[in-house]
């Protein structure tokens, strides 16, 4: 017979809640019905330093283009989430912020894009699941090579 062993594995990353700073949907009038939908997603991330172990990070996501015939809808959304680290126990706190707190709030920004498109009467859209570290990662490589 096996035996169950509970580990206890606490983090040094505390997440202490988000919030909806920004929805906006608006439906594009100049959509022509008939061509087939591309969604490019753009996304955007802040870091704000609050004090020596709190941090403030912010995520956006813009989708579509109101002066497109080829864009259904315009949507803007914008999460902030605050998090703490026990420094003490970490050196490179801003990394572990980029990494973790930006995986930790990006479920959050799929469903509020998911639900302002099913509450708007349209197909539900729900952006895939990927790696968005990495998706930041190749934006700041790409920003640093200008």
């Amino acid at each position: 017979m096996y035996k169950r062993q509970i580990m206890k594995a606490e983090s040094i990353l505390k997440f202490n809640g988000y919030v909806v700073e920004k929805l906006n949907f608006q439906l594009n009038k100049k959509f022509v019905h008939e061509k087939e939908i591309a969604i490019s997603p753009a996304f955007n991330r802040e870091i704000e330093k609050l004090d020596a172990n709190k941090y403030l990070v912010r995520v956006k996501v813009v989708i579509g283009d109101l002066e497109s015939e080829e864009q259904p809808f315009y949507i803007e959304v914008i999460l902030s989430g605050k998090f703490e680290v026990e420094s003490e126990k970490r050196n490179n706190n801003l990394s572990l912020i980029k990494s973790n707190a930006t995986a930790i709030l990006f479920p959050y920004l799929r469903n509020a894009v998911s639900m302002l498109t099913a509450l708007s009467n349209i197909p539900t859209l729900t952006l895939p699941v990927f790696n968005i570290v990495a998706l930041f990662e190749e934006y700041e490589k790409k920003a640093n090579e200008k």
